[in-house]
């Protein structure tokens, strides 16, 4: 989960360029976007089994180039 947190983030680094710099006052206000499940809350089982389908994409590729 904390992966995918971490992803949703850095998907919104581009709004904060060179000038643009993400301090303690923007980070109060940034608003992060996570699935939710039908009852509204955060869909954490979804988060967390995106982020190990992702690994295991990973490694995957991985072992395919290393092991042919």
């Amino acid at each position: 989960v904390y992966l995918f947190l971490k992803l949703m983030i850095l998907q919104q680094r581009s709004k904060y360029n060179y000038n643009y710099k993400f301090n303690a006052g923007r980070m109060e206000n940034q608003k992060i976007m996570l699935p939710i499940n039908d009852n509204g809350a955060p869909d954490w089982a979804y988060m967390e089994n995106f982020m190990r389908r992702q690994e295991n994409l990973l490694l995957r590729k991985y072992f395919e180039k290393k092991f042919g």
